[in-house]
């Protein structure tokens, strides 16, 4: 064998190695990665639930017909004229931010 022959075989070796080295390192991270989604995911299903539990809870704890009377009796609110009612179309947007006065008609 000449030295050449034997320099390119130890260069593959070294070369094959480092690949799968870091291959396997790859890997490896790519398992913890998914283990890491995987609790995200679970602790995000259990806020969820936590969530709704509570809000479940809110909403059979308030009498709205109350909540009503206060308003009305107490607080002098009356429901909107048809004229007072404003629709707007808005996309992709669950809210409306208003940063000035509302156009009339």
């Amino acid at each position: 064998m000449n030295l050449g022959y034997v320099l390119f075989l130890t260069a593959a070796a070294v070369i094959t190695v480092f690949m799968c080295v870091n291959f396997l390192q790859l890997q490896a991270r790519e398992t913890r990665l998914q283990k890491e989604v995987t609790l995200l995911g679970t602790q995000l299903d259990a806020a969820i639930l936590e969530n709704d539990s509570d809000y479940n809870r809110i909403m059979t704890s308030v009498d709205m017909e109350q909540v009503k009377d206060v308003a009305m009796n107490e607080l002098g609110m009356v429901y909107a004229k048809k004229s007072q009612i404003v629709t707007y179309e808005i996309e992709n947007s669950d809210y409306v931010r208003q940063y000035a006065e509302v156009p009339q008609g």
